[in-house]
């Protein structure tokens, strides 16, 4: 839905404290439960759980772009994995 933070270090440059980008995206069946998360690339949450599923998010890509930058421009990749009961 949204990157609504991007602290982190932009490639190919040097900075002191590595920092933490922070999306908010919509989790859910097609045609069932949903629910809107925050998910955090280094920093606090970095996924939730659905319907005995976990998500995590283990990427955001591009480094910081600025902040005229779009969320379009982002790609977000997830791991998903079903819960043992």
């Amino acid at each position: 839905l949204s990157v609504e933070e991007d602290s982190r270090c932009p490639e190919k440059a040097a900075c002191v404290w590595q920092g933490n980008a922070r999306i908010k995206v919509r989790i859910g069946f097609r045609k069932g439960e949903s629910k809107i998360v925050e998910m955090n690339s280094d920093m606090g949450p970095k996924g939730d759980q659905i319907g005995g599923w976990a998500i995590y998010l283990t990427s955001l890509t591009p480094k910081p772009l600025g902040k005229n930058a779009s969320h379009q421009h982002y790609r977000a990749t997830f791991e998903i994995s079903r819960m043992t009961r």
